[in-house]
């Protein structure tokens, strides 16, 4: 009954975590950076016991035992974490280690784990574990009470036949098998000189509760060997001697224990067909999980549970329905109940002991429990029962799971939460019921969603648990948001995506799956800093949009795009940096790559803004996309929006995708190693065709961008080398182009500052360069004055001064009067918007300005 926690009744009565909780959280969502001295760590190398921690990290003994014995961390991060902090404080006592769902357990692990003796130990789901890891336990499990091990049952299986057939062909025969199993199977380990592993009974003497999930020892429960096959022992011609060994597995196995046992969960164990070992422990055992066992319900079984008087739970739940047909259920039933006094949590969940329901009105809506009409249970589960049981009234029983309403899904919910045969069947129906809910309709959201991320996190390797979970997930998320508390708590904004990502990782080639978990991350987007989670969710997604792409799924690839583009647009640069070190930009270099082949610009658009992003003043990024030939990329993106338009053809958001590009490449010649790669006679004749292009067709937008690349380009000396078109030539159109636009005019591009226009100030040959500058400028003050006013000033960055100073043109040149005009146009911007303060310093730069262009 341990497992069956309160429900919270409203949304009111929902707190918030304590602050160790805080503590302890951030502390295991940043473990990499936090607590661990290298973070270069890879989990699937054998060197991951080598972790160490950060020897600046101080924390109090409390928080360090409530971080190990409560993590929430990545569960990729706990053995390392666990194994650093037992190397560098050998006498720290962890009384929990949970370690299910952990691949990288092995035996040498848990030896160097277990060394802390700790007095509960969780090794469910870890595949690495072999039959060694029962002699590591006994060794130091003198303090254990909890032992879960789950579906790990590999570590307790015994290959009795292989081990017959080796101890046959020796010396003394038969009479040796003989006597090795009977030492085995009365307490005394055997090690077998053949295969020198180590075989015996768990030697925990103090084990309270024990959990072993799905074990089949159906060829231990009766042992016939006949000395028929050793010639050392039948030389003689004689009768060959007939040994037969019986067998109890479960008893042995508990025999250390037994006395002590208060809790046995042997759920799925389908060979258990002898309950007599559960007489030696009647004295004490308060729990008993038998779901999906099957067992004869005879005198004999039932013999054995009206003995166990102690029981507070008993599970006989099924999930086999043909074997959850019991005979005469009513009298079954009021049997149990009625023989086991002390009994408040009963599961009989997918069988027909509820009976069939009583015609007219009964005080008791279950035949078989109307003995406890004045002392109902505290939990009866019910959850698909036979006849509808759970919709029924007058059901003795404070607490019921079912699918009646919302209250018995999440009471469901909460017991069947390790159950993964159950959990599906309780989130669907749960989904439904959501579903069919009103907007008015109260929904303890914030429980529901910690449930679900528990169910997650529980069955992380289950596809549909995680599809039917994250459906859920969606609709109780969008009920917070939209509800009266409008936010969640970081620590459940953590766990949430954590869980998500793991998911979308684990199972990256289900769509169903992607979709769910793209949704929730699309909606938790404009609530939510996701800048933080960067660095764990984009390789995903970038995963999950190669897999898109591939496969023309529009939906999922603007999903992708426009979360990554919200995860990166708030950067800072050491962000980006560490971003950059992984293989994103190579990734998404081929995404863009085969949105091209596919013409899909609408898709495209996002991904080279992501690019134009994480590259934008940050030159280690910059020689990333390079290396990923991403150049290659870009130019060839212009070939093919040149063909289109020679064509005639006007796809739609052709323009929208070519400005990012465009800046891109514009960030890329602000470093002079790429300049020869971007800078050829073939690629910008292809750019200024497309800039002829684009100028007759009137899209004024593109036009502006184009020139912006292009007089990037004529600013650097090796454009002095072009042909056709020339550097002249360029500059021409450039300055025609500008000298038709309306500076008024919103033309969507930003400037994080204003360096990449003031460098192009010292060209000194380039008039029409420095006109395009001025231009920029007056239409940012124009369109965005309260920004770009204010760092106009307080940077310094305009170089209007030195412009009127070093260049004198003459009268006649065509850009003489352009920049007087736009000089002048700039200067009143600027100082229209300043405040006195501004202005006092910017006064003396406006007064020279007005002289020179008057």
């Amino acid at each position: 009954m341990s497992s069956i926690i309160s429900i919270q009744s409203s949304e009111e009565s929902f707190s918030p975590p304590t602050l160790q909780e805080i503590c302890r959280f951030y502390c295991t969502s940043n473990a990499k950076t936090l607590l661990f001295a290298s973070q270069k760590r890879n989990q699937n190398d054998a060197d991951v016991e080598n972790s160490k921690l950060r020897k600046s990290i101080q924390l109090p003994v409390p928080i360090w035992e409530g971080l190990l014995e409560d993590y929430h961390g990545a569960p990729e991060d706990y053995l390392p974490l666990i194994l650093a902090v037992i190397k560098c404080r050998k006498n720290f006592h962890i009384k929990s280690i949970h370690l299910p769902n952990t691949p990288t357990l092995t035996d040498e692990r848990l030896r160097l784990v277990m060394a802390c003796f700790p007095a509960s130990l969780d090794i469910h789901n870890c595949p690495s574990l072999t039959k060694k890891a029962v002699a590591v336990i006994n060794e130091y499990g003198q303090h254990l009470e909890f032992l879960q091990i789950g579906s790990s049952t590999q570590i307790l299986t015994i290959d009795v036949e292989a081990w017959i057939l080796k101890l046959k062909e020796t010396p003394q025969g038969i009479r040796k098998v003989v006597r090795s199993i009977a030492d085995f199977f009365n307490g005394r380990s055997v090690t077998h000189e053949d295969d020198g592993e180590t075989h015996g009974l768990l030697r925990t003497p103090k084990l309270k509760k024990l959990v072993v999930w799905g074990l089949h020892v159906n060829q231990l429960q009766h042992l016939h060997l006949k000395n028929v096959t050793s010639s050392h022992e039948n030389a003689g011609g004689g009768d060959a001697e007939t040994n037969v060994v019986k067998v109890d597995y479960w008893e042995y196995l508990t025999r250390d224990f037994i006395h002590e046992l208060q809790h046995l969960d042997l759920s799925s164990c389908q060979e258990l067909n002898d309950l007599s070992f559960l007489l030696e422990a009647k004295d004490n055992l308060k729990a008993l999980h038998l779901h999906d066992v099957l067992f004869d319900y005879d005198e004999k079984t039932w013999g054995i549970l009206k003995q166990l008087t102690e029981l507070r739970f008993l599970d006989v739940s099924q999930y086999n329905e043909l074997a959850s047909i019991f005979p005469n259920p009513d009298e079954i039933l009021d049997k149990i109940v009625t023989a086991l006094p002390h009994l408040v949590g009963l599961d009989i969940s997918g069988t027909n002991l509820p009976g069939f329901e009583p015609e007219g009105f009964m005080p008791c809506g279950i035949m078989g429990l109307e003995s406890r009409k004045e002392t109902p249970l505290k939990f009866l589960g019910l959850l698909t029962s036979h006849y509808n049981a759970s919709c029924r009234s007058n059901i003795p029983a404070t607490k019921i799971a079912g699918g009646k309403d919302m209250e018995q899904l999440l009471i469901a919910l909460q017991f069947y939460t390790q159950r993964e045969n159950s959990i599906k069947k309780v989130i669907r129906m749960l989904y439904e019921k959501m579903q069919e809910m009103g907007a008015d309709d109260f929904l303890p959201s914030h429980t529901i969603l910690r449930l679900l991320v528990q169910a997650m996190k529980n069955h992380v390797y289950d596809k549909h648990t995680q599809i039917v979970a994250l459906a859920a997930m969606f609709i109780v998320i969008r009920r917070i948001y939209k509800g009266p508390t409008k936010c969640l708590h970081n620590v459940d904004i953590n766990q949430v995506l954590y869980w998500i990502s793991k998911a979308m990782n684990v199972h990256s080639r289900d769509v169903s799956l992607l979709k769910n978990g793209m949704l929730n991350l699309l909606f938790l987007v404009p609530y939510i800093d996701m800048a933080p989670y960067t660095e764990d969710i984009a390789p995903i997604l970038l995963e999950v949009a190669t897999v898109a792409t591939a496969g023309q799924d529009v939906f999922m690839t603007k999903a992708v795009a426009f979360t990554l583009h919200n995860m990166t647009r708030y950067l800072r640069k050491s962000e980006k940096e560490k971003l950059g070190e992984s293989d994103i930009i190579e990734k998404l270099c081929l995404i863009v790559d085969n949105l091209i082949v596919h013409v899909a610009m609408d898709q495209m658009t996002v991904f080279w803004t992501l690019l134009w992003n994480i590259t934008d003043d940050v030159p280690s990024n910059c020689k990333q996309f390079v290396k990923a030939k991403g150049i290659d990329v870009c130019f060839r993106f212009v070939g093919a929006c040149l063909n289109f338009l020679n064509c005639g053809v006007n796809l739609a958001n052709l323009q929208d995708a070519q400005i990012p590009m465009f800046a891109l490449l514009s960030n890329l010649l602000q470093h002079p190693s790429f300049e020869a790669q971007i800078i050829t006679l073939e690629q910008i004749a292809n750019v200024f065709d497309l800039l002829m292009k684009v100028d007759s067709a009137g899209n004024e937008k593109l036009c502006f961008h184009i020139c912006g690349f292009l007089c990037k380009v004529a600013s650097k000396k090796i454009s002095y080398s072009l042909e056709s078109p020339t550097r002249q030539k360029i500059l021409h159109k450039v300055f025609r182009i500008m000298s038709k636009l309306d500076f008024k005019k919103q033309f969507d591009y930003d400037f994080r500052h204003l360096t990449p226009l003031s460098t192009l100030l010292e060209v000194k040959d380039a008039p029409e360069i420095h006109a395009w500058v001025l231009w920029t400028l007056v239409n940012l003050t124009e369109t965005n004055p309260k920004r770009y006013c204010n760092l106009i000033a307080t940077d310094k960055l305009i170089k209007i001064k030195s412009l009127s100073e070093r260049f004198q043109l003459p009268e006649d040149h065509r850009c003489s009067t352009v920049i007087n005009r736009l000089c002048r146009t700039l200067t009143n911007n600027v100082e229209s918007i300043m405040n006195p303060e501004q202005l006092s310093g910017y006064q003396k730069l406006a007064q020279i300005v007005r002289e020179k262009f008057r």
